[in-house]
Order: structure tokens, then sequence, then C-alpha cells
């Protein structure tokens, strides 16, 4: 579904047009259509909490109305899909036993870092679980002291959760470590995590945020319900007020069209504006403003993309940027059993063992594999990686398949080229890119098969 509603207000700014200038006529506040930024292939979303873990450690100082850990965590992240329209299914498997499968660590690895969990191989779900993903919760940390040194001023509160959200096959979606502070009585609230889109979720969630309970249970409750919200808001769609500046004189057709309420009128004329002429830069960056609030994000940074290369403007240049943080989050999550294209490669390269090589290796810091989404670039990096196996003649080296190492620790899906590997993230310049770009500044494993 996608929405574009009528403007709710207008704050006009009648200055001409120079040239070689972007001046915008006016600021409009309207309604984006965010679409979900991860999408799950092959059936509906649904989603299965596995385990909720808490150290005894971390129990002996909670409250008791807040032991029942595994409860509270199932019925915030039932009440956040809930809360979202209930199209939903959350399902609690925690009486199934799963236990977390990371590998023992010594002492000295916990003493160095308490809250690390490496996982190992996906060891598969329990019988009877039904959900397309699966998510395990590790309570990290959870903290309630007084804001001040006279306990006068209220109290501060923090909350750390480690979750892990993969399919039910296996395949990782999104592992994180997640930290909300919060202070009773206020609406601010500080989020953190390395992984998790939190410029995104606040754009989302600051409008409509209420102040902390002023009780203990209330302001664990409040951060563990926006923790759930951060680490699954890019699963589902959703709407956002929006001031969107125009470029143009107020007497212009796309323009007046615009704020009249017809904004495919608009973007039909800008639209041509731009094709009559490609250094209309103005009628690019209208364009791609309709097709953000329509949720087209891909086709609104190329155009972004082809303005800025007339006229790199700071204007076109913030918009640029704000599109692009939503495309690199886009990605499309399989569930199900592999294509029949993957088994088949899979198979064929199965064929001839003895002439395939698995190789691991550390960041490379060649360029050359961000270039371009051309599978053949490989033969000739292989020839020179590995030259006594594909540097002979009549000897064709090519990736079989790869894998990346992400920050975190956790390896990537098994990749193949040229049918699962198109980056959701564009290069700077709005053309696509492989995955195996990451070979540039992240561990990665590939098997090549000479020919």
């Amino acid at each position: 579904m996608r929405r574009c509603r009528n403007l709710l207000g207008v704050l006009v700014l009648l200055l001409p047009l120079g040239a070689g200038a972007a001046v915008p006529s006016g600021v409009e506040e309207a309604t984006r259509w965010q679409p979900p930024l991860v999408q799950l292939e092959g059936q509906p979303l649904s989603v299965g909490l596995l385990l909720v873990h808490a150290d005894d450690s971390l129990l002996a100082v909670t409250p008791p109305d807040l032991l029942n850990v595994s409860g509270l965590v199932a019925r915030a992240i039932q009440d956040y899909f809930h809360a979202a329209g209930g199209q939903v299914q959350v399902v609690d498997y925690t009486e199934l036993g799963f236990q977390l499968w990371n590998r023992p660590r010594t002492k000295a690895e916990q003493e160095r870092d308490p809250r690390a969990l490496e996982l190992g191989p996906w060891p598969g779900v329990p019988l009877g679980v039904k959900t397309a993903l699966v998510t395990v919760v590790k309570v990290v940390r959870w903290e309630l002291v007084p804001a001040a040194p006279d306990g006068l001023a209220g109290e501060k509160a923090l909350l750390a959760l480690l979750m892990s959200t993969w399919t039910r096959e296996g395949q990782p979606v999104q592992t994180e470590l997640i930290e909300v502070h919060g202070a009773t009585g206020e609406h601010l609230l500080w989020l953190r995590s390395k992984q998790a889109a939190v410029a995104l979720y606040e754009e989302l969630r600051a409008p409509h945020r209420r102040p902390s309970p002023e009780d203990a249970s209330g302001m664990f409750l409040a951060l563990l319900h926006e923790a759930v919200g951060l680490h699954y808001f890019l699963l589902l769609p959703h709407e956002v007020r929006e001031r969107l500046e125009l470029v143009g004189r107020e007497d212009e057709p796309g323009v007046r069209a615009f704020r009249e309420g017809r904004h495919a009128d608009a973007l039909k004329e800008w639209l041509a504006r731009a094709e009559a002429d490609p250094k209309d830069h103005a009628a690019l960056y209208n364009a791609a403003r309709v097709l953000a609030l329509r949720g087209e994000d891909r086709r609104a940074l190329r155009l972004l993309g082809r303005a800025r290369t007339v006229e790199d403007l700071p204007l076109y240049r913030e918009q640029w940027q704000r599109v692009h943080q939503r495309v690199a989050r886009m990605r499309e999550i399989g569930a199900g059993k592999a294509r029949p294209e993957e088994r088949a490669r899979r198979e064929q390269a199965e064929r001839s063992p003895a002439r395939c090589h698995t190789v691991e290796r550390e960041a490379g810091r060649d360029p050359r594999w961000t270039y371009g989404l051309g599978v053949e670039l490989e033969e000739a990096l292989l020839a020179e990686y590995h030259p006594a196996e594909c540097d002979q003649p009549g000897v064709r080296c090519a990736i079989d398949s790869y894998q990346v190492r992400w920050n975190n620790g956790i390896w990537s899906i098994r990749y193949l080229p040229g049918l699962n590997d198109l980056d959701a993230k564009p290069q700077y310049d709005g053309t696509r890119r492989r995955m195996w770009s990451y070979f540039y500044d992240h561990t990665h494993r590939y098997r090549y098969c000479a020919r």
C-alpha cells in the first residue's frame, strides 16, 4: 500500500530561482509512506520467541514483579506488533527448551567482555516451531539508580538486551546489542546500537514518546518496549510526517499541482521536464521527493544522484544522504527451501570437488571487488591470488560461493555469484554492487573452482 496524503501545512518562501541555484518555493508538510526496509520472501511475516536468558546475578537484584523476564519480553514483542496493526503472528516458544548455541567461553574471555555472545553454526529449531522468524534474547544489564546523590531528583535507568533474529532455516536477520537509557518523568530516551538503525527509528518514534513512568517496574517495561521496537521496526511499514522543500517558482505547473494535492500530476510534470532537459536539477530533485513520499526510495536516490551531478547543492546532498540511509538498510530475507537454481549450482559444484578449493582471507583492501556487477571480474583476481591453480593456459577459475564475516563475528549466508548476492546498499553514486564488495574491509571466505 502506498499513501501520499494532502498537505498538512505550507510555509511559503517566494524567492526567484537564479541560474545555478536551488531556492525552495516553500516548505510543505506531508506524509511519507515507508515500506518495510527488511522484507521476507516466500511467506507472511511471523515471529517466534525461542529463548529469553538472564543470569542469576541479574535476577537477584530484580524487583519481584519483574522476575518473569521471559513472559515480559514475550508480551512486549506481542504488544509491539499488535500496536502496529496486529497482522503479524507472534508465538512464545520459550517452553520448548531451546538453549543458547554460543561456544563455551573461557573465564578470561568473560572477564574481558561479559556481554559478548559468539554464535556458532545454527543448531536448528525445536520441532513444532512454525514461524518464519525466530528470536533469542539475552538480558545483559538492568540498572536503576538515583539521578542525583540526594535521591530527590528521580531515577535513571539502563536496560541492555542482546537480540538475535534468524529465519527458521538459519539465515541471520539481525543480531545487535541494544542499550536504552531513560530517566523517570522525562520524554527523552537515549538508544544505542552499533547494528540497529537508531536514527531511522527515532524519526518514527520520537514524536509519539510519552514521559517515562516514575516507578522501577514501569520504567523497565517502557525501556523494554523501546528496545523491542528498535529491533523489529525495519520489518514493518510506517507513515512518517516530513517537511518537504520544493524547488521552483510558485506558479510552475509542478509546484502548483503538488500544492493542490495532485502529486501524480506533479511527478509527471517534473519527470517530463527532466527528460526534456537532463540538466534540469530542480525537476530531478522535486520528482525524487515525490517518489520518496510514495515509498520508492531506490528511484528517488537515482534522481537525486543525477541532480547532484548537475549541481551538488547542500539541499540535494542532504536529501540524498537521508534516502541513501534508508536504501542502505533495504534487504530481502529468504525463507523456505533453497531455490532450484541454487540447488542446481550447488550440485554442479560438488561433482568435481578435487578441483575446488576453499579459502579464508582477512580484509584485502583491494578496491576492485567493489567495481560494478560483473561476475567475470573474479577470474582476473583469482589468477592473481592463486596463480598455481588459476593462472594456467586453458584454465578458468570462478568463485562458486562465498561468505562475509560481519563486525559482530557472525558469518553471512552463503552467497552465489549472480543469484543472491546483489547488495542492497548502493555505491555513493547510486550504482549497485555485489556482496563480495565487502571483501575490501571484512574477513571473508570463498570456494573457487578451476574448470
